[in-house]
């Protein structure tokens, strides 16, 4: 473990205004020097007999002493103090970068080789070689923008699925760079950088991009726009290959090098034209490094505050009874002072795409562990596969129904069953299956990985029925082990599960789950139903 400078270290008060309350005692003890006598009895006795008639014992006092004690430390962990570990600005190579990519089809146009996506994300590569320290996050554009993942270090992991980013991964295309900038300024926070990958193509307004530049340089964020392609340019083409069309003629995409202009100098960024300068990743890091807060590590803080109300508690425990009226109000205090909760959704996403990675890699207890803190369709179904092939039927089982339970439509809702009904299969409810396979069919009469898992099922069950019923041997004699032989001989049921198109092998979800353009087409999709497009475009 590595050990922290003490003078790295620095205290932070996350609720300092609890802290007024600890003025209620000093006042009280305050109001109680002046009274050294009690009042009450003067009346009684006279002036100069006083200190001769009063017992004083420590006791008492030492009463006060534990109660102000008790009082102090419930206040001050109200006040929720924090030790936060102070790794002082951070150097160059551990800069957060939110990289925007734009997968429109025009960036598929090849006058940047091999074309304008595959070389914006071969230098995304470039920079992660030039920064391996550094936090990443990735978004993709087209109509809509898209987080396609939050910020991380594990940056084979995140690269994976940038390769795996194409046009045809949307429901629409088209270039709305105004979405994309206002999502990576919301996720690069102030003094953040951010890398926009683009040949400039934008369905929008040059001034409504200019607005969306002049908030990123009001959040002070430093601004690299990497465009990518040619005067000249060339042929858009779609993810099969083939040219785009507009109105009968070839659509031709050049770079839109004043546009870009017009951003940058509106961001107050750095402007790189591609293939015309070569990006050097190492100078844009300066910049990059310059323009970075100090950044802290959450993993290195240490919340005081268990500790606190810890030695508050036993304080008044210790006291006896009579203080245990106090404890409502630190109760009430605890729970005003409690911290509100994290973003649910982008955690469930950082989740799901780790338990991915465990899941492609057989890692599959760790697959679990990732999973258990998603709330999402997949995360769930990442789950079932997990438990599905340590053939934890199960386990499996509960988690595919409540996969289920979360499924948003038709194409979630048959995945889920199907995962269900060949885990019920695997575990021998051969008729639990056989109905599930059925309610696909009635949703979708044409799956045919469910006709197939069906036909197998009923297959099997009939088998069953005919090996319970009496056997004869050839010579028309009974013969009782003769069922045994063929159970013993029968060849083991394999279950199917869905294909991923009418060519390929028939393949589970499981399977699919390694695809990491399946699930990013999922996402994409998803938010395409979200947000209706007006500024669609084929290219």
């Amino acid at each position: 473990m590595d050990l922290i400078p003490f003078h790295n270290l620095q205290l932070v008060w996350k609720s300092p205004w609890w802290g007024l309350l600890i003025l209620i005692p000093a006042i009280s003890l305050l109001i109680r020097k002046r009274q050294t006598i009690p009042d009450k009895y003067r009346q009684f006795i006279d002036e100069h007999l006083l200190p001769y008639m009063l017992v004083h014992t420590g006791h008492a006092r030492r009463i006060s002493l534990i109660a102000l004690l008790g009082w102090i430390t419930a206040i001050t962990a109200l006040a929720r103090p924090v030790i936060e570990t102070d790794h002082g600005i951070a150097s160059a190579t551990t800069v957060s970068v939110v990289a925007v990519f734009d997968i429109s089809n025009s960036m598929l146009t090849n006058d940047v080789p091999p074309n304008r996506l595959e070389r914006a994300k071969l230098e995304l590569r470039r920079f992660i070689q030039a920064s391996p320290e550094s936090h990443i996050a990735v978004i993709a554009y087209a109509t809509n923008a898209y987080l396609v993942s939050p910020f991380t270090q594990h940056h084979d992991s995140l690269m994976e699925f940038v390769h795996a980013l194409q046009p045809d991964l949307t429901t629409h295309q088209g270039s709305h760079m105004i979405r994309a900038l206002e999502l990576a300024r919301q996720t690069a926070g102030e003094k953040g950088n951010i890398i926009l990958f683009t040949d400039g193509g934008a369905a929008s307004p040059d001034l409504d991009i200019i607005h969306a530049a002049r908030r990123i340089k009001t959040d002070q964020i430093h601004l690299v726009t990497v465009g990518l392609g040619t005067k000249t340019g060339g042929f858009v083409t779609n993810s099969q290959g083939q040219v785009v069309l507009n109105q009968g003629k070839p659509v031709v995409s050049r770079i839109a090098e004043s546009r870009l202009q017009r951003l940058n100098d509106s961001a107050g960024g750095n402007l790189l034209i591609l293939p015309r300068v070569q990006p050097d990743w190492q100078t844009e890091l300066k910049a990059m490094h310059r323009d970075e807060p100090p950044r802290l590590s959450p993993a290195s803080d240490m919340e005081l505050f268990p500790y606190l109300i810890g030695m508050s508690l036993l304080c008044f425990f210790w006291l006896g009874s009579k203080r245990y009226a106090l404890l409502p109000v630190m109760c009430i205090g605890i729970c005003c002072s409690l911290p509100a909760p994290t973003q649910a959704g982008l955690l469930s996403d950082y989740y799901d795409l780790r338990g991915q990675q465990a899941l492609k890699n057989k890692q599959y207890t760790l697959a679990l562990e990732y999973f258990s803190h998603s709330t999402s369709f997949f995360g769930l179904m990442g789950k079932g596969v997990a438990h599905y092939r340590q053939q934890q039927w199960e386990q499996a089982r509960q988690a595919f129904q409540e996969a289920l339970k979360h499924a948003r439509n038709d194409k979630e809702t048959i995945e889920s069953t199907f995962n269900l009904a060949n885990t019920n299969a695997q575990a021998g409810e051969y008729e639990q299956a056989i109905r599930e396979y059925r309610q696909i069919l009635e949703l979708d009469p044409h799956y045919k990985p469910a006709t197939i898992n069906l036909n197998r099922v009923l297959q099997l069950t009939q088998t069953l029925k005919l090996n319970r019923k009496p056997q004869f041997s050839e010579s028309g004699e009974f013969d009782p082990d003769a069922g045994k032989r063929q159970q013993r001989d029968r060849p083991s049921m394999t279950i199917i599960l869905p294909a991923s198109s009418e060519t390929d092998p028939i393949r589970s979800y499981a399977e699919t789950l390694d695809d990491h353009r399946q699930l990013l087409q999922s996402r994409f999709q998803q938010i395409d139903r979200r947000y209706a497009s007006q500024e669609t475009q084929p290219w």
